[in-house]
């Protein structure tokens, strides 16, 4: 989207490596006598080049038919410096600033670069530094009327752009200046112009239009242009809770973790056949198993003989069903050994 004059008689628009750049933050103030003064602010990209256009058709539909001056003379200064200037007639709709021709007839367009830091004991007026307070596009219109017949355009120097900036401004809103491309040939011989008469002073254009130009990061910072959307931030995750286990469970914690595990030793044994066959019995191989076990079967035999005591007659059945050759009684569940090491 273009530039707009207050009155929107007059375009500006600027075109980075071919595509249009938006303008944003248009505004427009009135300096009396029908003058006027549009500015917005485009992202600047280092490295890439660009040329300014400039549209007229809302002056020539405005314009009153009687009057003579209907041609516009148009300049244009880069970061305070005057670089080219294009007399459009009233025929022509649109004119561009591709850049100036220099002596070898060679255009040099226009092209985004880093700033470079001027010495702390330069001069702040020195030509070779450039003083504006950031980075510049400026259009500024006359209403001429020229003479009918064009002569052929006559090459003149080109005015040098700089990069350096001065101390004071090391801080500012400096992060991009132009400066001239490669050299390339121009698209078509150029005329001049000579002017017959003016309307507007040389000192109190009729119109001026100005383009701030900076980084994206800068332009973000002043609230210029929107921020970039950040991608929303994932919800924080609750700690997950470990359930208490009960006091009792606690209490016997130390107790399982001090009661010895039971082992199964496999001892190999030869049989009478003189075939190898194994035999599983409880317990470990040290003595702190054997003395358990043993503990345990005095329990039981003391258990057993205090049943016996209060025996009431009652038949006990203890058939070779309910105990093997061994001697060991066949109870439901684990087996007990009572048979004696």
């Amino acid at each position: 989207m273009p530039l707009f004059s207050w009155s929107g008689e007059f375009t500006m628009s600027v075109k980075i490596d071919g595509r249009d750049a938006t303008v944003y933050q248009e505004k427009h103030h009135q300096e009396g006598d029908g003058r006027t003064r549009s500015e917005g602010w485009i992202c600047s990209e280092v490295g890439k080049s660009y040329t300014i256009e400039f549209g007229k058709e809302g002056y020539d539909a405005r314009m009153d038919p009687g009057t003579r001056h209907k041609d516009i003379s148009a300049y244009l200064r880069i970061d305070g410096v005057k670089t080219e200037d294009l007399a459009v007639r009233q025929t022509k709709k649109h004119c561009h600033f591709k850049g100036p021709i220099d002596l070898n007839k060679q255009r040099r367009p226009y092209m985004f670069q880093k700033p470079e830091l001027r010495v702390e004991d330069s001069d702040d007026e020195s030509e070779t530094t450039i003083n504006t307070a950031i980075g510049t596009l400026e259009v500024i219109l006359y209403r001429v009327e020229y003479y009918t017949q064009s002569m052929p355009y006559t090459p003149r120097e080109v005015v040098n752009l700089t990069s350096a900036i001065s101390e004071k401004h090391k801080k500012g809103l400096f992060t991009c200046v132009t400066q001239y491309g490669p050299p390339v040939p121009p698209s078509k011989d150029s005329t001049f112009l000579k002017r017959k008469s003016t309307q507007d002073e040389e000192g109190s254009p009729y119109c001026k239009m100005t383009i701030h130009y900076a980084s994206k990061e800068v332009l973000q910072a002043m609230d210029i242009i929107p921020r970039d959307p950040r991608p929303p931030t994932p919800p924080a995750r609750l700690p997950t809770s470990t359930p208490t286990p009960p006091a009792d469970a606690i209490d016997a914690k130390p107790l399982i973790s001090r009661s010895p595990s039971p082992q199964v030793d496999v001892e190999a044994t030869g049989s009478s056949a003189g075939n190898p066959s194994t035999k599983r019995k409880r317990g470990g191989g040290d003595a702190d198993a054997h003395d358990d076990k043993a503990v345990l079967k005095r329990k039981l035999q003391s258990e057993m003989t205090e049943a016996l005591r209060g025996y009431d007659g009652t038949a006990i059945d203890l058939t070779l069903d309910d105990m093997d050759e061994a001697g060991t009684a066949k109870l439901s569940g684990e087996k007990i050994d009572l048979t004696d090491d």
